[in-house]
């Protein structure tokens, strides 16, 4: 029957839960000890946890009746001492109320009671109070409601989709319960203290009054619904119960003309700004607002849902964002390309400020099948929102959702069988790395841009790898490792600041740290020519500062070298690219800018050693040499000439290259020189 299957299924998960429990590691850092043992005595939990580290843990979780164990992910040892602090709080809060037995007895009835909903419906109840409670149990510990929606949301998003054995474990961050325990968390009307008693007899008592009886109800299926009700419609429901549906501006049939015979209507959530209704107001009702724009475009003639959807892509490029999304809702309304109409209102809603109508338009978007989570994850026109819970919530839904789930499956498939290959190419790993981090598969997405950057040794595989790092929410990691990055080249403060997966790294003060290291170290080279040596020279002071502020910092004496170059002081320039070597840094370009310097000077020997140098060290230099002016000095040199004639032979079948015109040649080399 069924009841023995369930049964073995719940047994097989407990079996396998108790053996990666026995396998995981036992943690001896003194200082995670003693933290767990604060977090006991603050939730009166008398029972003595163990606490062990597993690399198959994707979440922290207890598991144990009769001698709990907290299991944590390996990463979780690296986590911030406010996040291990409130796991800490919620697992031994589920110690201390028994929820390990309160949730086999709900096992227990519903192997027993397969056959009735109800049993099934009880039990999903007591799973999400039994967290709700100790959510409480961590706020009443005294951590803020934001703080701990924040590190909840962390620990969910690390852990990305969870195994099915997890559904044997107490784990912390489901993703499936996470937006009603966020709502409960941040609700300042929740209820908090804890059942009676009394209260709790009574309220079983009243359950089991219920349960008896209506174990002899027969269920059948509902009749389905007769009329054009809008209680039948499902469309009806919006998303978060606070924003009405928005009004159609358009007939329903998307061929139908726009506004025919009668005053368009502009769709207003129902939800009021932070700076209240009555600067939105104002804002709709003035003559040069986006509602006076929409009337006068409504007014011209009839338009077609395509024509909106147009007009809105004008003003969005043209930065009339209010204009531009309001466009959109009407080029959504009048059925065309509805969901990437709603998108693109959210995220002209988002660039205008108005939060609460970007996050309605995108919850329009995904119900329109708009469900791609990388996008919503990638797009900075959304960087705006990445602080809101809702939107948190969403990406989170994204990430679960059956598309979610195809991707990641899709994206690890991919990254396995560049593995199983066996040597992929650099720029295989580095797509490969990306879509493992869109997908809610951040450690794989470190592993795989790891592997990069044990081939290219590439300044963007560091960058790349603490953006996983950061989504992963091993913060300490991802703020050394971008530090790298930058000191190896990559990114400038604006880079930074906009990159959606930084975003959670933007509170820590090390990060503001980095931001001011990385405009201190981007090269800033306007658009001067390269001949004329003043502009350039108007900036060698600053660059010799930056340099004497970070001399360990080999990029630094790089930009200078570069700049002193383009200033008319090649000897100078010589001697930094030669500190930027002694560094480690960049060995290739650094080694050719070297040969320019030395060409520039007229040591032509020095010169063309130099540009072996820089070939042996890897850069293809063929395709700029020949036509560089700062090596104009060797052309006449019997070295530099068969040097040419070989790489000319090297790129005799390269068509795009041979038919490159001079100054795109000029503009390839500078870009390889400059990049930093």
């Amino acid at each position: 029957g069924i009841a023995p299957l369930l049964a073995l299924g719940h047994v097989l998960a407990a079996v396998l839960v108790h053996r990666r429990a026995a396998a995981a590691r036992a943690v001896r850092d003194p200082g995670l000890l003693d933290s767990l043992d604060r977090a006991r005595a603050a939730v009166r939990c008398d029972a003595p946890i163990a606490l062990r580290s597993s690399r198959h843990a994707r979440v922290p979780f207890v598991t144990g009746l009769i001698r709990p164990t907290l299991i944590l992910p390996d990463e979780a040892t690296e986590w911030e001492d406010a996040r291990l602090h409130a796991v800490f709080l919620h697992e031994a809060g589920h110690v201390a109320r028994g929820d390990g037995w309160t949730l086999l007895l709900a096992r227990a009835a519903t192997t027993l009671a397969w056959f009735h909903p109800l049993a099934w419906s009880l039990a999903r109840t007591a799973h999400r109070e039994c967290e709700r409670a100790c959510d409480d149990l961590v706020l009443a510990a005294g951590v803020r409601p934001s703080d701990y929606a924040e590190e909840l949301l962390a620990v969910a998003r690390a852990a990305g989709h969870l195994a099915a054995w997890h559904a044997g474990s107490l784990a912390m961050a489901h993703p499936r319960q996470l937006e009603g325990r966020l709502l409960a968390i941040l609700g300042a009307d929740t209820r908090r203290s804890p059942l009676t008693p009394r209260a709790a007899a009574i309220t079983t008592v009243a359950t089991l009054a219920l349960l008896i009886p209506l174990t002899s109800v027969r269920v059948v299926a509902a009749p389905g619904c007769l009329g054009a009700s809008s209680a039948c419609d499902p469309s009806s429901d919006t998303a978060w119960g606070t924003e009405s549906a928005a009004v159609p501006a358009t007939p329903e049939t998307p061929d139908a003309p726009a506004f025919e015979g009668e005053e368009p209507v502009l769709a207003i959530p129902a939800i009021a700004e932070p700076r209240g209704l009555g600067s939105a107001g104002r804002r709709l009702t003035d003559p040069d607002g986006p509602l006076a724009a929409v009337t006068r475009f409504a007014s011209e003639r009839s338009h077609s849902g395509e024509e909106w959807f147009d007009a809105a892509r004008e003003r969005y490029h043209a930065g009339r964002y209010a204009e531009a999304a309001e466009f959109y809702e009407h080029a959504a309304s009048a059925g065309y390309r509805a969901g990437t109409a709603w998108y693109n209102a959210g995220c002209s809603f988002s660039l205008d400020g108005q939060t609460n109508r970007a996050l309605g338009a995108l919850r329009h978007a995904i119900d329109e099948g708009f469900d791609d989570p990388a996008k919503f994850q990638a797009d900075e026109d959304l960087n705006p929102l990445r602080r809101e819970a809702r939107f948190k919530m969403m990406i989170g839904e994204l990430l679960d959702s059956d598309s979610g789930e195809t991707s990641r499956n899709a994206a690890v498939r991919k990254y396995e069988r560049l593995v199983r290959a066996g040597a992929p190419e650099p720029n295989e790993l580095r797509s490969a790395g990306i879509d493992l981090m869109r997908s809610g598969e951040p450690r794989l997405a470190v592993e795989a841009f790891t592997r990069q950057y044990a081939q290219d040794s590439s300044a963007s595989s560091l960058y790349n790898t603490a953006c996983a790092l950061a989504i992963g929410g091993r913060t300490k990691e991802a703020l050394a490792m971008l530090e790298r990055s930058i000191r190896a080249g990559s990114a400038d403060g604006d880079d930074l600041n906009d990159d959606p997966d930084l975003f959670a790294l933007h509170d820590r003060p090390e990060f503001a740290s980095l931001v001011r290291l990385a405009d201190d170290l981007s090269l800033d080279t306007g658009n001067w020519n390269d001949d004329d040596e003043g502009p350039w020279r108007s900036q060698v002071g600053r660059y010799e500062r930056v340099a004497n502020d970070h001399p360990d910092i080999g990029r630094a004496w790089f930009n200078l070298g570069f700049v002193q170059l383009r200033a008319g002081r090649p000897g100078d320039s010589r001697t930094s690219f030669l500190r930027a070597l002694d560094l480690g840094y960049r060995r290739g370009t650094t080694s050719y800018n070297v040969a320019c310097a030395s060409a520039r000077s007229g040591d032509k020997d020095d010169a063309i050693r130099w540009l072996e140098r820089s070939e042996a060290a890897g850069l293809e230099i063929g395709s700029m040499a020949p036509w560089d002016d700062d090596l104009a000095s060797l052309r006449g040199d019997a070295r530099f000439r068969s040097m040419k004639t070989r790489w000319e032979r090297t790129h005799h079948g390269d068509k795009s290259w041979r038919e490159k015109s001079r100054d795109e040649k000029r503009k390839d080399r500078e870009r390889i020189r400059k990049s930093s």
